[in-house]
């Protein structure tokens, strides 16, 4: 009976020992993938982003303030998007 639990403990520690292992592997592989992917990455430049804040009147006539980014074409030429947080 002891040595049947034993053997049952040598499985499952020899089981997780492997999925440590392949664990590792995974990390190391995404780890190098990752450095390769830092490496090619080559940041292009969209536009500009402006944040504006101002003080205005809801629809009820109280005073509020609002938030607002506006994007803006490289050149700053036009509008290309506005989010009203």
């Amino acid at each position: 009976m002891l040595s049947e639990r034993r053997a049952t403990m040598m499985a499952e520690l020899n089981e997780a020992q492997a999925e440590a292992e392949e664990a590792l592997a995974r990390s190391t592989k995404i780890k190098e993938d990752g450095e390769t992917a830092e490496t090619a990455f080559i940041p292009e430049f969209y536009g500009w982003k402006m944040e504006h804040t101002f003080r205005a009147k809801n629809r009820a006539g109280n005073m509020g303030i609002e938030k607002m980014w506006f994007y803006l074409s490289k050149d700053i030429t036009e509008v290309t998007d506005i989010d009203d947080n």
